[in-house]
């Protein structure tokens, strides 16, 4: 698991290394989220300021393992004065399954959902 790590890391600041600071105008985009749990995402624009993203993220770990499953509505709008820089607000739901074996608890697996909010740039 280490080796993942670092190699995503690795990727990620050879990347970033290459990257310009121009802005992209897309429709769909695909992308990863790298934490806790590790996500791969999909956006698409439903109308100019209008989107719709999800995503599905696994954790493991040595007794556990957890899926989430999430979406979200996000509005976008320019920010004032920088061209080609938009801010957004969205909210959304996620779904997590997960199971798990261990010494201090009843083996078994459970189902839990959530709301989220979103604001970023």
């Amino acid at each position: 698991m280490k080796k993942i790590k670092l190699f995503i890391l690795t990727l990620t600041l050879v990347a970033a290394s290459f990257a310009t600071a121009d802005a992209q105008v897309y429709h769909s985009a695909i992308g990863a989220r790298l934490g806790w749990p590790v996500s791969f995402s999909y956006k698409t624009f439903i109308s100019q300021k209008s989107a719709l993203e999800g995503y599905v993220g696994y954790r493991g770990y040595s007794f556990y393992n957890w899926i989430s499953v999430s979406g979200a509505y996000l509005y976008h709008s320019p920010f004032p004065d920088v061209d080609n820089l938009q801010w957004y607000v969205g909210g959304g739901a996620s779904m997590y399954f997960w199971n798990y074996d261990d010494t201090f608890s009843t083996p078994g697996s459970n189902t839990g959902t959530s709301i989220q909010g979103y604001l970023g740039l």
